[in-house]
């Protein structure tokens, strides 16, 4: 308590020195003007305040806790343990392979050569063993190959993220994959099959057809490996291509959860113990992870030096600002500055400011009167681009109309182009001499039939609405009677 009344009156001097060195200065204006002082010690107390509580709030201590990993697999660790399952270390689950599971997780050499013959080993033994990577592995098991696999498609990427892919192309009939019907991975690699493997593995989850690298296309993410059933335990193990999939984070999208269900149950059948390894190490129990310590066990760490001041109530405030008030006006501070003003000013520099200010007035007010007295111009006339006649009934025209002048102009240019001729007569002359003989490979009553309607279009015309389909099919017949025409020339 003693500590903060020393502070507060700390902060009341300082406040008072900063009035007075504000009061100290001069504040020009147009006409030589000086604001009142009671605004501008309003406005410095403000000031003061202000930034008062802006140095108490950042005083607050912060406590930073440091935020887990994405990748942190205790709930998919707590399935695993919850089927009766205990901690045990690798080697005891090696020699034991009858009775416990072998959870190996990660990217980072999850396990040397030497290991992995020994995963062979304990499996064929009747040992469980999930192995969850996405960077090279090779076993006998299967061979892990090194991701990502991604995707353009849309419909296969999940949040628009081309790493992140939804996978449905699963084996609904292995009990590993009962009810489920959709996976989410991040950044996944794919599973290469062993040809002259001792095991035979079972995929029961592929990659989608339309994704990159070209050798990941239809490749297994889960493969499942099995033993001899009538072995009394049998050993089975499970290939995932992807080491987050059963992470905490990436349990709440899709049947994500239901396959890590899936997944205890089935490597935890009748067996007890339990070694869960993630990123080379192995891990203890789920249950002594810091996620699920208690809130009281984090204690911040606070610097004693950096404990903020109490924070003043309304009627202290007031109080303090009275106080400060009084203090200023007792000073007499506008006297004091005037008396530490500079006296040695010389008196023609009065007459030289007054007339420095008169010529001001007198060109800011010819200018202004320039200004209202400035000739008036209009202003030029925009250009207008005149068109045609032909423009202008093309426009005036409606869309039927313009498809039937259209239609009437393509049937004229075609017989001007078969006959050589400009006129109506020689068009239809060239028609009845095409009757009587094959002329210019028009001879197919089809032909012969267009070439009578187009005959009839360019010389009378269109009496009726012409539909859009129709101005498409006239365009069309138009064009392969040119066709004809021309391959009929050339021959």
């Amino acid at each position: 308590m003693f500590d903060a009344m020393k502070r507060a009156s700390q902060h009341y001097h300082s406040v008072k020195k900063m009035f007075q060195l504000m009061a100290s200065r001069r504040i020009d204006f147009p006409g030589n003007t000086r604001w009142p002082s009671l605004v501008v010690l309003a406005m410095c107390f403000g000031v003061s305040l202000f930034s008062e509580s802006r140095v108490i709030a950042q005083r607050r201590p912060v406590v930073n806790v440091p935020a887990p990993s994405e990748l942190r697999y205790e709930l998919f660790q707590m399935l695993m343990e919850e089927q009766s399952l205990g901690i045990v270390n690798l080697y005891e689950a090696l020699e034991s392979p009858a009775r416990s599971v072998v959870v190996v997780i990660g990217n980072r050499n999850i396990l040397s050569r030497q290991l992995q013959n020994r995963i062979d080993t304990y499996v064929e033994q009747g040992g469980a063993v999930l192995v969850a990577s996405a960077q090279q592995f090779d076993s006998q098991l299967g061979r892990i190959r090194t991701g990502p696999a991604k995707s353009r498609n849309p419909v296969v990427q999940f949040q628009s993220l081309e790493d992140c892919l939804r996978i449905r192309t699963i084996n609904y009939f292995h009990p590993l994959m009962s009810g489920i019907h959709e996976i989410v991975v991040n950044r996944t690699g794919w599973i290469d099959p062993i040809e002259d493997s001792r095991f035979e593995g079972q995929a029961v989850a592929l990659l989608p057809i339309d994704c990159t690298p070209l050798s990941s296309r239809e490749k297994p993410l889960i493969t499942v490996v099995e033993t001899d059933p009538t072995a009394s335990q049998m050993g089975k193990a499970v290939l995932v291509a992807d080491s987050s999939l059963l992470s905490n984070s990436m349990l709440w999208h899709a049947d994500n959860a239901i396959l890590a269900i899936r997944v205890a149950n089935y490597l935890a059948a009748e067996r007890t113990g339990l070694c869960f390894i993630v990123e080379s190490q192995q891990l203890p129990t789920y249950r002594s992870s810091p996620l699920l310590a208690p809130q009281s066990r984090i204690r911040p760490q606070v610097n004693p030096e950096s404990m903020p001041l109490p924070e003043m109530d309304a009627q202290t405030l007031l109080a303090l600002a009275n106080a400060v008030i009084v203090d200023v006006e007792e000073s007499n501070i506008f006297n004091e500055t005037l008396k530490n003003q500079p006296r040695n000013l010389r008196p023609d520099r009065y007459g030289r400011a007054l007339t420095a200010l008169a010529v001001a007035i007198t060109v800011v007010g010819l200018c202004w009167i320039l200004v209202r007295r400035r000739a008036m111009r209009a202003s030029l006339p925009s250009l207008r681009k005149f068109r045609s006649a032909h423009e202008v009934s093309l426009r005036n025209a409606s869309a039927d109309r313009q498809r039937q002048l259209a239609v009437e102009a393509l049937a004229r240019e075609l017989f001007r182009d078969i006959t050589g001729a400009n006129t109506s007569a020689d068009w239809k002359k060239y028609l009845d001499d095409l009757r009587t003989r094959s002329a210019h490979g028009f001879s197919s009553t089809a032909h012969q039939i267009q070439l009578s309607n187009m005959l009839t279009i360019a010389v009378d015309g269109f009496k009726e609405p012409i539909s859009k389909e129709s101005f498409v099919q006239l365009g069309t017949n138009i064009r392969q009677l040119r066709e004809l025409y021309a391959v009929k020339t050339m021959n």
